[in-house]
């Protein structure tokens, strides 16, 4: 399984700061602990709680943290790319470039985000899986992530709760538009929902 540490080259602190701007601005990022989601989900993506994670018991008998680690250095090595590049950021902490084909079992920062932000992105921020540590949830975002997760989902994403940033039903889990009151697919009632006020839609470059 993977262990979520000793791996990776710290980033420098200028280039850090650097990384950091760009993440605040592109993703309109805005730390909460109680207002989600914290950043601009964009398109493609598709957000997952992961409030099971943390109680540790197995489901259907079966462990699924293997499954969830298995998952994410799947899209850890789609999103590092040729380059074997990928950022890893930690807020408010040390963060690394690190190649997860070579580190698949000693990283830094884990995908599960059990005390902060857990972020990891491609070096053109593109493709990227942002974890929140109040919300309980991974965002898994841009066309090569998505691909490496729908490869083989694990358990604790069974569940989508956005797409693109849009709600979806509990019911059915298509994405269903704040100022819709039933899911259009199922009838499911959701009720309206006014979206956060610093968080405007955004579409990835192809």
């Amino acid at each position: 399984m993977l262990k979520p540490r000793r791996g990776g080259e710290p980033i420098p602190d200028a280039k850090r700061n650097s990384i950091w701007e760009r993440f605040y601005a592109q993703f309109h990022f805005a730390p909460s602990s109680h207002t989600f989601p914290s950043i601009r989900e964009p398109s493609p993506s598709v957000s997952y709680s992961i409030a099971e994670a943390f109680d540790g018991r197995p489901r259907n008998g079966v462990e699924v943290m293997p499954r969830f680690y298995e998952t994410a250095l799947r899209v850890c090595e789609a999103i590092a790319g040729p380059a074997g590049q990928l950022i890893a950021l930690d807020w408010q902490h040390v963060c690394y470039y690190f190649d997860p084909s070579v580190h698949k079992e000693e990283w830094e920062i884990s995908p599960l985000p059990n005390g902060d932000y857990y972020i990891f992105l491609s070096t053109d921020l593109a493709d990227g899986w942002f974890g929140h540590p109040w919300e309980k949830s991974i965002c898994v975002f841009g066309r090569r992530a998505l691909r490496a997760v729908e490869q083989d989902p694990p358990w604790l994403f069974r569940a989508p709760i956005r797409r693109d940033g849009i709600r979806c039903c509990p019911d059915c889990f298509v994405a269903v538009p704040n100022y819709v009151s039933s899911c259009p697919a199922c009838g499911f009632h959701v009720g309206r929902q006014l979206p956060p006020k610093h968080i405007p839609r955004m579409r990835l470059e192809s």
